[in-house]
């Protein structure tokens, strides 16, 4: 009897242990949806619990690293199509701005001809002012003058009329003297006509230089009320230059202000190309590890109803001693670097930079 139950329990033993190696085989293979019965408390129990408890955490463990891994193909697919994007907005906007700048280097070009121009003229008014002012003075002093030679005429007038009344009275004389003064009474008479001709001159010249003097006074008042709108004229023309040269100077600024910008875009356009190539990689590197992954077969279901919290939302959990990397370092800290600070497309680089470091932790 006691060979017998000692036969049996060594085939029940001999059975439970082959199911634990062939529970063991399959988890090799790579199967752990492998189901592990616990049932007995004794050391095979003990066993079989623990070989359940390391199947369900690995089941666990490598089902988070497949669902990672999948977040961080789809992510890095579209990281590298944003990027692409970016890149081509940038390489448009460099165009725009190379367009834009060459732009106002012409309009730098024209308002600085326009400068030119305008101080130009600002010589010449003011050159015209200054021979305004000296033709004032000129008119004036030819006022003068021509009011002296009326003065003089005046007098030569006087003279005629003298001299006419002289004769005249020669005449009487050479009357009174009879055939004795005849000569001197022909001579009377050629003094008398001279007088007249010189008495008529006289007052031409007088009306004339009376007409002169009006005609030099009111070009002269025509000058003098000409002379502020010239002056006016050179300092509007000066204002103009001044106004010209300070748009020079904002253009220049402009046009090194856009130079600038273009040189920001084509950092972002490159910028955008290293991140897409990076992301191009790091879907490769997510691809092989998610070819590797898949030697493990696991439970769904299993997964579904695990809890996994990512690593940006347990900053309540105490520090844990620094890990080596099981990724690249060349893939921390640079996708969210990389990427322009705006749009969705920081949001996803920063996703998947979140999901390298879970799958670190995992």
């Amino acid at each position: 009897a006691t060979l017998v139950v000692s036969f049996a329990m060594s085939g029940n033993i001999s059975k439970r242990v082959n199911q634990l190696l062939d529970a063991a085989k399959n988890v090799a293979d790579g199967d752990l949806t492998t189901a592990i019965e616990i049932n007995s408390t004794d050391e095979l129990g003990e066993l079989a619990g623990a070989l359940k408890q390391m199947v369900e955490k690995l089941n666990e463990v490598v089902g988070n690293v497949q669902n990672v891994g999948s977040k961080v193909q789809s992510n890095s697919q579209q990281v590298s199509a944003s990027a692409e994007s970016i890149s081509t907005g940038a390489t448009e906007q460099a165009a725009t701005a190379e367009e834009v700048s060459s732009s106002m280097e012409e309009i730098a070009a024209n308002i600085q001809q326009n400068a030119d121009n305008a101080q130009q003229t600002e010589k010449i008014a003011v050159q015209t002012s200054q021979e305004a002012k000296k033709s004032v003075g000129e008119v004036l002093s030819t006022v003068k003058a021509m009011q002296q030679i009326a003065e003089k005429i005046s007098v030569v007038e006087e003279i005629s009329r003298q001299t006419n009344l002289l004769a005249l009275n020669a005449a009487i004389e050479a009357a009174r003297a009879g055939e004795h003064g005849k000569g001197f009474a022909v001579v009377a008479a050629e003094v008398r006509k001279l007088a007249e001709r010189s008495q008529v001159a006289a007052v031409e010249i007088g009306e004339l230089s009376a007409s002169s003097v009006k005609i030099a006074e009111k070009a002269g008042g025509m000058l003098k009320k000409i002379l502020p709108d010239i002056q006016r004229t050179a300092e509007l023309v000066q204002e103009i230059s001044i106004a010209s040269s300070e748009q020079g100077l904002g253009v220049d600024q402009i046009n090194t202000a856009f130079q600038q910008l273009d040189q920001v875009i084509q950092q972002n356009a490159a910028s955008s190309e290293q991140l897409s190539s990076m992301a191009e990689e790091l879907y490769t590197e997510s691809d092989q590890l998610s070819q590797v992954i898949s030697f493990f077969k696991v439970d769904r279901n299993a997964v579904m109803h695990t809890k996994f919290t990512p690593r940006n939302s347990r900053s309540a959990q105490p520090p844990v001693t620094e890990k080596k990397s099981l990724l690249p370092e060349k893939f921390k800290n640079k996708v969210a670097a990389l990427m322009p600070p705006s749009g969705s497309a920081k949001q996803k680089s920063e996703t998947i930079a979140s999901e390298i470091d879970d799958m670190e932790e995992l």
